[in-house]
């Protein structure tokens, strides 16, 4: 009988228990998530359409987005400002790795821009926005490409000992 009586003590604080602990977890999970939409400005919500990620070899992750005005608006404008949409294409660019130095890559030097299949086109010049040896972050800046709409597609070489790196936009 005994046990009868602590029994329901104990299950009760078991129960509370892993109520607290799976409310832990699924407050944990969600640090990660992504912004709501419904707090996105409208500038976010298509750089995030516009955005590509390599999470390739050599432990460097690459995220490529296709700099449209939304976008820009919300980047750091001294920086940018003689470089205007009308005459320029901007592809904003972050790599991260935790097992190297990005910082010995000449960014305008390893990347090239195509349209529609067309001959690649060298970067004419890498803004840095940040430039510490594990995270980089800066606008690939490219002689206007045209508005024939179709393929887009910009190449980064060599980097981390991937010989190629993709990022394909539609228009």
């Amino acid at each position: 009988m005994r046990t009868a009586r602590w029994m329901p003590r104990y299950w009760g604080a078991t129960v509370v228990l892993f109520l607290l602990a799976g409310m832990a977890s699924a407050a944990c999970a969600r640090q990660g998530a992504a912004v709501p939409s419904a707090t996105q400005t409208p500038g976010q919500a298509l750089a995030r359409s516009l955005t590509l990620v390599d999470e390739g070899g050599g432990g460097v992750t690459v995220e490529a987005t296709w700099v449209t005005e939304g976008h820009l608006q919300e980047m750091p404008q001294t920086r940018l400002e003689g470089y205007p949409l009308e005459r320029y294409a901007l592809v904003h660019v972050k790599l991260d790795t935790h097992s190297g130095d990005l910082a010995g890559y000449d960014m305008a030097r390893v990347a090239a821009l195509s349209v529609g299949g067309g001959p690649p086109v060298q970067a004419t010049l890498w803004v840095g926005l940040e430039d510490s040896g594990h995270h980089r972050e800066g606008a690939l800046v490219f002689p206007e490409p045209g508005s024939e709409g179709g393929q887009v597609e910009m190449v980064l070489r060599e980097i981390a000992g991937v010989p190629e790196r993709a990022f394909r936009w539609e228009f």
